[in-house]
């Protein structure tokens, strides 16, 4: 991460990433609702978002609340090996 990039990897992308791992879904609260396209972010060097990282993780409650704060077009976002999560 270079640039612009890494402090909003390092505030945003690492703390949402934990929460996803963890399935914290108040702490992940805050973070989306202080940043628009938080759900959006890549949370990993892979470009994983915290729906593919609560999804890996069988984090299904959290899983469901991050689903009802994306867009459709949020789903289709894939990592680095092309995965997304349209059909998690």
């Amino acid at each position: 991460m270079e640039g612009e990039t890494r402090p909003k990897y390092l505030n945003l992308g690492v703390p949402l990433y934990q929460a996803a791992l963890k399935g914290d879904w108040i702490a992940a609260k805050d973070l989306i609702n202080n940043n628009s396209d938080a759900v959006r972010v890549s949370t990993t060097e892979r470009g994983e978002t915290a729906l593919h990282v609560a999804a890996a993780a069988k984090r299904t409650s959290f899983v469901k609340e991050l689903v009802d704060r994306m867009e459709e077009r949020d789903l289709a976002l894939q990592n680095k090996y092309g995965y997304s999560c349209e059909n998690c």
